[in-house]
């Protein structure tokens, strides 16, 4: 390997030596552009028509630094240019390396399909070349394959093509590439909810980007591990990790990955219900998308920005924010951002009792899911899962415009009885009373099957909260009891019949206090009979009434995350403490377990479910609901509810 000395000096006796000046316009790439771009103009110059080999290089050179400056434009041009002249050359590998860096341009711009189809044609065409030193662009494919998959939505695909992008990276001890291959594993498993796993491999990232050194990597997985603590609502673990990556970009005056930071920074302001505070961040990081060209994260700031103008009061410029992103994301391929812009969309609707452009939204809805769904190829429960969604919002759209009609039925008949009484104080009014209360109780009638259809919706749904996995133990061990006639067995039934039928037979959405923490204590004795290792529970009740409501099974659910994740398989403690603070409701779970860091993460009906209960009914509330998880606690985790008194569940 030529020194940039050495190769000058070559120069300076033969300047026109064409291999010298490819390899000097290569050797500033990365360090200074405009002398990498003046040696590839200079080879451009210099060689023939036909040295198709020199010309490819020295356009290859000159979009990697237009790649460097963000000018994806003309980066793209270069690379085309790269491609055609190594086309006439017939020089096959040039030809699969250069499309595979525009395949990643399109990629970065968000225009997947075309990626696909890019990364395809350079692997079919690399395949066919026996050459021995290939694995470093076979990874890069894979790689980016795996990454448009995953933007996709089709996970598997995506998986299969990342780990045979790691096999290659890790045999060949590549700290950097094994580090990008850790990195984008962990976002699969980001998306797929599955964060225990996405934080393991963003780990295994980070020890792989710090032995090689690489500050603009190594901030780009602080940040994503803070992306994945605020996806649990760790907010303060999230904010560490957030400002290290910060610190790092802005004490090395980076940009790479700026936005996303202010973007993070917005989601959290956001959270703790400081909008003013999150549209600020969002214009920072809008700004910065905006400079590197539409992309993912541009869509998604639109959206996050039409999120905040709505709950600001602004419904409107937020919509408008909100259509813009899913139009982007419709355009590019986003089918899994698509489908959930569309469902957070018709939320706002219904809620600001819009009904202009609902039924056009929500068929675009039920046809977005369609496609997510296809392209997604995921198991049967996702399916229903987002089917029963679907379902859950056509029936409240239905239920608003009835009570809407029915309103206006009323109004309609009372001027028109008005009239009826200058015409004929009798029978004009016998009439209207009698047709009018014909049409309000056929409303009612509809709107009563609505609320039942809801009903069975949501008792079909929690019916499957209970584990099966307990009840097959606890059956297990009644029968183990019933040979050896343990004293105990009637006990046991009685709490499986308590436990189940609180389940079965509670189909209001809210429920007072009191019976919760009564159901609650049902719960835990009959955890206390199947679990092994035992656990101890206490409850704290502090509060001035055991009228409050709260959201059915809270209390339960949160305790079931506590003793399957966290006590799982050790000796622990639950405590759940209820007390008042200004004007709200504390409900806090802790339990002396594993911890959020090296114990499974909350799943299940558990705070996420909660959470987006809590962000649907605050659209309706002034003063907000909210859950935090706490894990600055000497061992285990702390569950924060935080539920105002006046807190409206309707």
């Amino acid at each position: 390997m030529f020194s940039q000395d050495s190769l000058l000096r070559v120069l300076e006796n033969s300047p026109n030596n064409l291999e010298v000046i490819s390899r000097l316009a290569q050797s500033y790439e990365h360090s200074n552009s405009e002398k990498a771009r003046y040696y590839a103009d200079l080879l451009l110059k210099k060689s023939k028509s036909s040295d198709y080999d020199y010309k490819s290089r020295a356009y290859n050179t000159l979009a990697n630094c237009y790649l460097l400056e963000s000018d994806f434009f003309k980066a793209e041009e270069s690379y085309l240019k790269a491609i055609e002249f190594s086309k006439k050359g017939g020089l096959k590998k040039n030809e699969g390396v250069y499309i595979s860096s525009l395949a990643q341009i399109n990629l970065n711009q968000g225009n997947i399909k075309e990626a696909i189809n890019l990364y395809k044609s350079s692997l079919e065409i690399l395949s066919e070349l026996d050459d021995d030193n290939l694995d470093f662009f076979f990874s890069s494919i894979y790689g980016g394959l795996g990454d448009c998959y995953n933007q996709m939505g089709v996970y598997n695909e995506a998986l299969e093509y990342l780990f045979e992008s790691l096999n290659i990276n890790e045999r060949n001890g590549d700290h950097i590439s094994t580090a990008i291959s850790y990195n984008s594993i962990a976002s699969v498993y980001d998306n797929l909810e599955q964060l225990e796993k996405s934080i393991l491999y963003n780990k295994k990232s980070l020890e792989e980007i710090r032995k090689a050194d690489y500050l603009i990597a190594e901030a780009t997985i602080l940040l994503n591990l803070a992306e994945n603590f605020f996806k649990v609502d760790s907010i303060e673990a999230a904010s560490s990790f957030l400002d290290q990556s910060f610190t790092m970009l802005n004490d090395n005056g980076l940009t790479f990955n700026l936005g996303n930071v202010y973007q993070l920074y917005g989601k959290i302001s956001l959270k703790q219900d400081e909008l003013e505070k999150a549209k600020d961040f969002f214009v920072k990081a809008l700004e910065l998308h905006e400079a590197d060209g539409k992309n993912y994260y541009l869509f998604q700031t639109q959206f996050n920005l039409g999120e905040v103008e709505v709950l600001l009061g602004n419904y409107e410029k937020g919509k408008e924010w909100i259509l813009d992103a899913i139009d982007s994301f419709s355009k590019n391929g986003f089918l899994r951002d698509k489908r959930n812009a569309l469902g957070v969309l018709l939320d706002y609707m219904v809620a600001q009792d819009d009904f202009i452009d609902i039924k056009n939204t929500l068929t675009q809805y039920r046809s977005s899911v369609n496609e997510y769904l296809n392209e997604e190829r995921q198991n049967a429960i996702i399916a229903s899962e987002i089917k029963f969604e679907i379902a859950q919002k056509e029936a409240q759209i239905e239920t608003q415009e009835l009570q809407l009609e029915a309103e206006k039925v009323k109004r309609n008949w009372t001027l028109f009885g008005l009239i009826a009484v200058m015409i004929s104080a009798s029978g004009g009014l016998f009439f209207y009373s009698s047709k009018q209360k014909e049409k309000e109780k056929q409303l009612a009638f509809e709107l009563s099957n609505l609320h039942n259809s809801i009903n069975e919706m949501e008792l079909q749904t929690l019916n499957q909260q209970l584990d099966p996995h307990e009840l097959s133990n606890f059956i297990q061990s009644v029968s183990r009891n019933v040979l050896r006639k343990d004293e105990k067995l009637y006990n046991q039934l009685i709490n499986l019949w308590d436990v189940t039928t609180i389940v079965l037979n509670h189909k209001e959405f809210t429920s007072d206090v009191n019976t919760e923490i009564e159901n609650l204590k049902k719960y835990l004795i009959y955890q206390q009979e199947i679990v092994y290792p035992k656990f101890e529970f206490e409850i704290s009740n502090q509060l001035t009434s055991d009228d409050f409501l709260v959201p059915r099974l809270l209390l339960r659910n949160l305790a079931a995350n506590a003793i399957k994740h966290g006590l799982k398989g050790i000796e622990g403690k639950i405590e759940i403490r209820l007390f008042e603070e200004s004007e709200y409701i504390h409900i806090w779970v802790k339990d002396n377990g594993r911890g959020l860091m090296n114990g499974s993460f909350y799943s299940g009906i558990g705070t996420g479910t909660y959470q987006t209960i809590f962000n649907k009914l605050n659209l309706k509330n002034k003063d907000k609901a909210r859950i935090e998880i706490d894990t600055n606690t000497p061992n285990g985790v702390l569950v924060k509810v935080f539920i105002p008194k006046n807190y409206n569940y309707s």
